[in-house]
């Protein structure tokens, strides 16, 4: 059956007709400054949305099992929400115009969704995933916030590229997860996700004049630093028992602080540059040491010393330089007057 609707007047308010199983169904055309909603769908049924005019106001149907459906494009200053999906559904949120506002459907099990892309100035929240679902944030445009969704167990997520004056928040990480934080622009903000255990992270790459912190460390988790750029700050995380952790190579002109040292570890401090200024952790029973080599016009404190345990002293630059003279000047011959 094809029910043919009657063409609305402008400033018109109109309902389509209840829809019969089987039934397809194109929603009329709408004028300016109307209202409109569409008909409740059947089972089995295809429809397409009216295309919105500027400063209208559209509710799309509730869909069905078995469904597929399509939101309208948005004029702009328009505010849509979009269907609730029900279960193996496939659905494509409508592209949004500038000063837009819009909320992603919440997603049954086994559903794929993708959001829509966003305009500038906009303010988007991902809808929440379900178990086994997979989901990709929109990229993100500048002057943007976004909060990624909640992680359920055993799903697959990308965090957005981040623009620039951008701030984020990466999701929650449920157990047995992986998950790698975006590349951070210029003059950005970002935490890194607690990580629950047996999980694995990749801290990103941090650009100039950043401040990061590393995330807690659970039990029998592996975890390597940032690399650290010119003038930056970074404290590296607290190290539970059982665990390896290499500090980040020091810039010059860095601060940095070594991690307090659980008992059984083992720390190897990073190599000094030079005018720098480093203290090394204090050592646990059991612990092995060995402090970092010394640069020039550097200073440096040796660790108080455990039971049980080893230690080198760095050997200071002045030191160094004696030897190489010393051995430079045994190597060369003597004359005998």
């Amino acid at each position: 059956m094809d029910l043919k609707p009657p063409v609305p007047s402008r400033h018109s308010s109109h309902t389509c007709p209840a829809l019969p199983q089987n039934s397809s169904h194109t929603c009329p055309a709408l004028p300016q400054n109307s209202s409109h909603t569409c008909p409740a769908l059947p089972q089995n049924s295809s429809h397409t949305c009216p295309a919105l005019p500027q400063n209208s106001s559209h509710t799309c149907p509730a869909l069905p099992q078995n469904s597929s459906h399509t939101c309208p494009a948005l004029p702009q200053n328009s505010s849509h929400t979009c269907p609730a999906l029900p279960q193996n559904s496939s659905h494509t949120c409508p592209a949004l115009p500038q000063n837009s506002s819009h909320t992603c459907p919440a997603l049954p099990q086994n559903s794929s969704h993708t959001c829509p892309a966003l305009p500038q100035n906009s303010s988007h929240t991902c809808p929440a995933l379900p178990q086994n679902s997979s989901h990709t944030c929109p990229a993100l445009p500048q002057n943007s916030s976004h909060t990624c969704p909640a992680l359920p167990q055993n799903s697959s997520h990308t965090c957005p590229a981040l623009p620039q004056n951008s701030s984020h928040t990466c999701p929650a990480l449920p157990q047995n997860s992986s998950h790698t934080c975006p590349a951070l622009p210029q003059n950005s903000s970002h935490t890194c996700p607690a990580l629950p255990q047996n999980s694995s992270h990749t801290c990103p790459a941090l650009p100039q004049n950043s401040s990061h912190t590393c995330p807690a460390l659970p039990q029998n988790s592996s975890h390597t630093c940032p690399a650290l750029p010119q003038n930056s700050s970074h404290t590296c995380p607290a190290l539970p028992q059982n665990s390896s952790h290499t500090c980040p190579a020091l810039p010059q002109n860095s601060s940095h602080t070594c991690p307090a040292l659980p008992q059984n570890s083992s720390h190897t401090c990073p190599a000094l540059p030079q005018n720098s200024s480093h203290t090394c952790p204090a050592l646990p029973q059991n612990s092995s040491h060995t402090c970092p080599a010394l640069p020039q016009n550097s200073s440096h404190t040796c660790p108080a010393l455990p039971q049980n345990s080893s230690h080198t002293c760095p050997e200071p630059p002045w030191m160094a330089l004696a030897k190489k003279k010393s051995k430079a000047w045994s190597e060369t011959p003597q004359s005998v007057q």
